[in-house]
């Protein structure tokens, strides 16, 4: 399969022909592209990254109405390799696509790293699985540098876990919550809220557990 590799402007751009996966440089980040897959019953895009072919790490799982994903947590002169797969609603996965790789090896101007600040939206991204029995992955996204909490509550406003507690440079991040409380005891099932706390902002979102 042939591929190029273009610079623009310092953003490489490797293009493949697979699920017309696609990688850009953005500043000091990845985005990372595809179109839509055409199955009606898709709810979930899983995100695999390594820096060896065929990368095994999922690091982010996002709704089926996204169709791009910026990876901020790189670092210069790295090889990054990607390939995602889709889930449907019976939690069922797809065979992976083909992978993409780009090599992130300039250094960006700060005028590039302000304009990649002003993409990102303070905020919390549907939790997966939810409802959910063992664990659940909570992804967010931070857009200026701050102190940030991630607090669980049940529906009675009561603290449940605290997941997240210290000093975040804007990105997209995600935490898992194994349905325990801050004693280490099982939660009942039931709906809980998570509270995302930075600098007087606060996002919440409800997720639902089942025992």
């Amino acid at each position: 399969m042939n591929h190029t590799i273009r610079l623009e402007s310092l953003v490489f751009v490797l293009m493949l022909e697979l699920f017309l996966l696609t990688t850009s440089a953005i500043g000091q980040s990845i985005k990372i592209s595809w179109t839509p897959n055409a199955e009606q019953d898709v709810a979930f895009y899983l995100i695999y990254r390594d820096t060896v072919p065929n990368p095994l790490q999922r690091i982010a799982v996002i709704g089926a109405q996204n169709t791009s994903y910026i990876d901020h947590a790189i670092s210069a002169g790295t090889t990054y390799y990607y390939r995602i797969s889709t889930k449907d609603r019976a939690q069922n996965e797809s065979l992976f696509s083909e992978e993409v790789s780009i090599v992130m090896n300039k250094q960006v101007p700060i005028t590039n790293r302000q304009t990649e600040r002003k993409m990102l939206n303070f905020g919390l991204r549907p939790n997966y699985p939810n409802p959910f029995n063992a664990e659940t992955d909570i992804i967010y996204s931070i857009d200026q540098p701050g102190h940030v909490k991630i607090t669980i509550f049940d529906i009675l406003g009561r603290q449940v876990q605290q997941l997240v507690n210290k000093f975040l440079e804007p990105g997209n991040y995600q935490i898992k919550w194994n349905g325990l409380d801050n004693k280490g005891n099982p939660a009942p099932s039931g709906t809980y809220l998570v509270y995302l706390y930075k600098d007087g902002s606060v996002k919440t979102m409800k997720i639902n557990l089942l025992r």
